[in-house]
């Protein structure tokens, strides 16, 4: 049995908690080892020091006393529990994405096909003046793998691909 084993089992066995092997490991291992024999010296003072001590009921207001002294102790570091705030934002937020999915489901007309993603990153990332950047080929499906490791490697990050086909 290793120390650490041993310090594990010596509040089970001063509570009475452990089989019979175990015990006898136990006092075999304290047998031959002074710091376990010390540690259990130890843990021993202070069990009977703790089963010593008379028993004593807590005030029925002692519960609500503590909580108003914790409250008072943190301060504004309350106010960063975000479980009171989630718990009571969670239906705000549920509503929120409801009204979400109804908005964008009656935009979309029935006639109309979805835009691909490379189109829709293409407009937002020009801003809708039609000139994107040049790393914008890296999201195109039908760019050449040249071609994307050419802008990777030789294109300035600026670059549009507009000022891009006028310098070739």
């Amino acid at each position: 049995m290793t120390c650490e084993e041993a310090n594990a089992l010596l509040l089970d066995e001063l509570a009475g908690r452990i089989d019979d092997r175990r015990h006898e490991d136990l006092h075999e291992h304290l047998a031959g080892c002074a710091a376990c024999r010390e540690t259990a010296a130890a843990q021993a003072d202070v069990s009977r020091v703790l089963a010593s001590r008379p028993e004593t009921t807590v005030r029925p207001d002692f519960a609500a006393r503590l909580a108003r002294e914790l409250a008072r102790e943190s301060g504004w570091f309350g106010l960063a529990d975000w479980r009171w705030l989630s718990m009571r934002l969670a239906p705000i937020a549920a509503l929120l994405l409801v009204a979400a999915g109804l908005v964008i489901g009656r935009q979309q007309s029935p006639a109309s096909a979805p835009a691909s993603l490379s189109a829709v990153v293409e407009t937002w990332a020009s801003g809708g003046t039609g000139v994107a950047p040049v790393t914008s080929v890296l999201w195109q499906q039908e760019t050449s793998e040249d071609a994307a490791l050419l802008t990777v490697l030789a294109a300035p990050s600026d670059a549009t691909i507009v000022e891009q086909t006028d310098e070739r």
